[in-house]
């Protein structure tokens, strides 16, 4: 098993050296994402796998033509757009075909970039939710995510209420920091 790799520079350099801790890494931190993305653009959980599993296949046959690490995400996200776009043109036969053939007009672009947004926006979400400290968001979890009270949560956890809505508080005040970053980042961009 080799070693853990902490950043892209060194994944990349991995990956074109035909290593596969390198593709592991850019598949760990990019797979769910681009699941959103690709079902997002295809309404379709089962194409969005096979859209996105092909995506690193697609990286990993053409890894040796990596010269820049910041290159990856963005051709992981467009190989994405391209397959679903595929995808949606060998479906207009459907019956449903005018809501297919509406993501391939010409304001489609804009729709992309909207969605990508939203996808990065998920992809943050979910990161700043990982990030969280273990019992906090377990707490934020099992009140948001799985509709318990407060006092069923104590319950579960063997705590008080109080420690339970500090918990809940204190999730949502780290989460609002991290997504108002991310929201000034996002309209500078």
């Amino acid at each position: 098993m080799g070693k853990k790799l902490y950043t892209e520079a060194a994944a990349a350099a991995a990956l074109v050296d035909g290593k596969e801790a390198g593709l592991n890494f850019f598949f760990e931190l990019y797979y769910t994402p681009l699941i959103f993305f690709s079902l997002r653009l295809t309404a379709d959980q089962s194409a969005a796998e096979d859209i996105v599993t092909e995506a690193f296949l697609k990286l990993w046959n053409n890894r040796e033509e990596i010269k820049n690490t910041s290159y990856i995400k963005p051709y992981l996200y467009r190989v994405v757009h391209n397959a679903a776009i595929d995808f949606l043109r060998r479906q207009k036969t459907r019956s449903a075909g005018e809501k297919e053939l509406q993501y391939l007009s010409p304001t489609f672009e804009g729709t992309v970039l909207a969605r990508l947004i939203e996808t990065e926006f998920h992809h943050q979400m979910y990161l700043s939710l990982k990030n969280l400290p273990p019992r906090m968001g377990t707490v934020f979890r099992m009140f948001y995510l799985q509709g318990k009270s407060c006092r069923q949560i104590a319950a579960e956890l063997k705590v008080s209420v109080n420690t339970v809505r500090n918990q809940r508080q204190r999730a949502l005040a780290l989460l609002r920091q991290d997504l108002l970053l991310l929201l000034v980042l996002v309209c500078a961009w």
